[in-house]
């Protein structure tokens, strides 16, 4: 038992026997509402309920225990009971400082302990259903009575702590009246727990959740009403064992999760459901898994912060910028750290942009020019790069959805496309391979005048040099072929005839079959032309270069030499045995020695050979044909 002063203790033993529990306090006028034909007995213990209601002590509904009702006769104070429009009574309500209650089992050392009501006038430690607050433990007096010490006289006001409660269902309802209580979760399946009305409460009141099961379920709150809880309908609380979260009231229609102050210290901790942090957070962990995020938690997370590195100083840093600005990710360290990105196992890296201007770009400073960038905004095709072992060369291709695709490489405005900078003793170009070559091509789009140059010193004095002209239709065309077949170099046009002039600088000469010990096979054009007009430069038939057999010789019928430059040759046979041909040059030209536009005559059956020596003279030889 516990010692009190003689004095106290008979006037406690006293009143402790008789029909007046209650020991000294006040007396209270109330105006309160009680159900129609509600009576209560002199010294039954009275509540009030979420609505307002007086209701006797004990377990069946949730309440506030306010008193005690009374009949003792009081100057000023009359027991009567007069009903007005609204069904309110006036009744006398005593409220002591403490009172005596049954209870179970009562055993000295409990002295501190909170006491709920279980039904009128008795009390209990546990094993309750609404919890509703009776007061504290000042002494027990023997094993079925203690005396308490009342709500309002034990520095625990009107809402104050309540103690801890433990939720053992798959359902709880709070009250008001649940508010500054510390509810406790121990059941292993999901729990439903709903919150009384925000705006029953006064702001700040607070409700408290510990989970003590190492496998409890998820218990989500839910607030009353259109109340929100973080902005939110519903808060998903921690299966951890030992992780606890407060619920703050601001006494209208919102409940706020209380976290921890922003320079506090947590040890390990699991959060479940959305976190909201208001100032900065540090986390000190040399754990693996130092933060980890997930619908797993830890398991196959989502994102994974790994803190094991005793030596590591190196990280990352996110800066957020303004709208349109974009997101800064950045290493810390040292003055100088990479950024690795490394997928699992054979997975890649992929990036995912429409971006025309630069879907992915390597800059080298500020975030203009860049040094490297991806138009992504039309998919569909794509690069290729593959790497291969020392020496094993590296490989660019083209990756379609389509069946053939072509490889554009461009240089910006008219600057030149290099193949094999500084850095390359041996470079080379090939286009396709021994597996491709059925499709292999080269396309060169140009109409520079230095299209395509080839050398040891680039553009000056190339070894070779292709000429290309904006309206320029005509080419060269190298055929190769089977081996002992020989190589054919041909002129390209759009017309049908076309010239093809070889040419040495200055006063260079051309040489031809300089190595080869075979000799040098050139073929002339071979062509056949009637001869026409009589004796008249003007209506002569016009010869070209090359071997011409002519007919037609009548002794009066002409041709004329071509227009042509010098050094071009005509090789003219008369084909006629029995007329001799004229011959005409240009107008304003000359054969041999003879004056301008002067005609040569052939022989008959004769052949000759012309040479332009300058502009305006041809010069003949005199064979003769048997």
């Amino acid at each position: 038992m516990t010692n009190i002063s003689s004095s106290f203790s008979e006037r406690l033993t006293r009143r402790a026997w008789t029909q007046e529990p209650q020991l000294d306090g006040f007396l209270a006028f109330f105006t309160i509402p009680v159900s129609g034909s509600t009576a209560f007995y002199d010294g039954q213990a009275l509540g009030r309920d979420a609505t307002g209601n007086i209701v006797q002590c004990d377990d069946t509904s949730k309440f506030e225990f306010v008193g005690f009702e009374t009949d003792v006769a009081s100057p000023g104070y009359s027991t009567v009971y007069s009903t007005d429009t609204l069904g309110d009574k006036r009744a006398k309500i005593h409220r002591p400082y403490a009172f005596v209650a049954l209870i179970a089992a009562a055993v000295a050392g409990q002295e501190g302990k909170k006491v709920w009501w279980l039904y009128n006038n008795q009390v209990a430690y546990s094993g309750l259903t609404n919890w509703n607050y009776a007061g504290t433990v000042l002494g027990v007096i023997d094993s079925t009575h203690v005396l308490v010490l009342c709500p309002w006289c034990a520095n625990v006001t009107l809402g104050g702590d309540k103690g801890t409660v433990p939720i053992t269902g798959t359902t709880a309802t709070l009250t008001k009246w649940d508010v500054n209580k510390v509810f406790t979760i121990s059941n292993t399946g999901a729990i439903a727990i709903t919150l009384p009305a925000a705006s029953a409460c006064s702001p700040g009141d607070n409700i408290a959740f510990v989970n003590i099961n190492a496998a409890s379920g998820t218990p989500t709150i839910t607030p009353a009403g259109s109340d929100k809880i973080n902005g939110g309908t519903s808060y998903a609380g921690s299966t951890t064992q030992y992780a606890q979260f407060t619920l703050r009231c601001d006494g209208v229609s919102n409940w706020y999760v209380v976290t921890p102050n922003a320079s506090g210290t947590l040890g390990a901790t699991t959060f479940t459901g959305a976190i909201s942090v208001s100032g900065a957070v540090t986390v000190t962990d040399a754990a693996a898994q130092a933060i980890a995020v997930g619908p797993n938690g830890a398991t196959n997370p989502t994102f994974e912060v790994d803190g094991s590195v005793s030596s590591a100083i190196t990280g990352i840093n996110i800066i957020g910028r303004a709208s349109g600005a974009g997101v800064t990710l950045a290493t810390l360290g040292g003055t100088n750290e990479d950024l690795l990105v490394v997928p699992k196992g054979t997975g890649g890296v992929k990036i995912t942009s429409t971006n025309a201007g630069a879907g992915l770009a390597v800059y080298g400073t500020g975030i203009t020019n860049p040094a490297f960038a991806v138009n992504a905004a039309t998919s569909g095709t794509g690069l290729l790069v593959t790497s291969a072992a020392a020496a094993g060369g590296v490989a660019m291709q083209v990756v379609t959805s389509g069946t053939n695709e072509a490889l554009t490489i461009d240089a910006a405005a008219s600057a030149l496309v290099t193949i094999g900078g500084a850095a390359s003793t041996a470079t080379g170009l090939q286009v396709g391979s021994s597996t491709s070559k059925a499709n292999a091509q080269l396309t060169v789009y140009s109409s520079n005048a230095t299209a395509f140059q080839v050398g040891p010193t680039g553009a000056t004095n190339p070894t070779f040099t292709v000429v290309s002209g904006s309206t320029w239709k005509t080419g060269l065309s190298v055929t190769g072929a089977a081996g002992g077949s020989g190589a054919a170099v041909a002129a390209t046009s759009n017309e049908t005839n076309e010239n093809l002039t070889i040419d040495a600088k200055g006063s260079g000469i051309l040489t031809l079959a300089s190595v080869s010990t075979g000799g040098c096979n050139v073929r002339i054009p071979v062509n056949t032309v009637a001869a026409t007009g009589s004796n008249n430069i003007n209506n002569a038939a016009a010869l070209v270069e090359g071997f011409t057999y002519v007919t037609g010789g009548n002794n009066v019928a002409s041709v004329q030499l071509p227009v042509a430059g010098i050094g071009a040759r005509c090789v003219v046979v008369n084909a006629v045995y029995t007329a001799t041909l004229n011959v005409y040059p240009q107008l304003s030209s000359a054969i041999n020695n003879l004056s301008a536009n002067t005609v040569y005559v052939i022989a008959a059956g004769a052949k000759r050979e012309y040479t332009k020596a300058t502009a305006t003279l041809w010069y003949s030889d005199d064979s003769t044909i048997s």
